[in-house]
C-alpha cells in the first residue's frame, strides 16, 4: 500500500488478462501490486496485477493517468466473472469487415 493510503481509481475497461484504469495519483510501482475491484453488488475482487504502461491525460481543466494492467495473479471465479461481464457487455463484431 502507498505511504499515504490506498490511491482509489476508475476502471475503464476490462478484459480477463488486465484492465485500464484512470487515477489522480501516479503509480510508480514497477513491480507486482494488489487492486481490488469492486462488482455491482459490491463484492470486493482482489487481483494482483503490474503495471505495463500508463500516460497522462487531460480532460478540461483537470487531468489523470491512464494506466494499462496485466493481471498477474487471478483467482479462477474472479477470472470467470469478468469473462461474463465482457460477453453480456460486448458488441457482437460478427459482421465487421476489415479493410487494409
Amino acid at each position: 500500500m502507498p505511504p499515504n493510503g490506498p490511491i482509489m481509481g476508475t476502471l475503464r475497461n476490462i478484459s480477463v488478462s488486465g484492465a485500464l484504469i484512470s487515477c489522480s495519483e501516479p503509480i510508480e510501482n514497477k513491480n507486482e501490486f494488489l487492486i481490488i475491484l469492486k462488482s455491482p453488488k459490491g463484492h470486493e475482487m482482489p487481483i494482483t496485477c503490474k503495471k505495463v504502461w500508463s500516460v497522462k491525460k487531460f480532460v478540461g481543466d483537470s487531468d489523470y493517468d491512464a494506466i494499462g494492467l496485466l493481471f498477474t495473479k487471478i483467482s479462477t471465479g474472479i477470472q470467470n466473472f469478468i469473462a461474463s461481464l465482457v460477453a453480456e457487455n460486448s458488441p457482437s463484431f460478427a459482421n465487421l469487415k476489415l479493410t487494409p
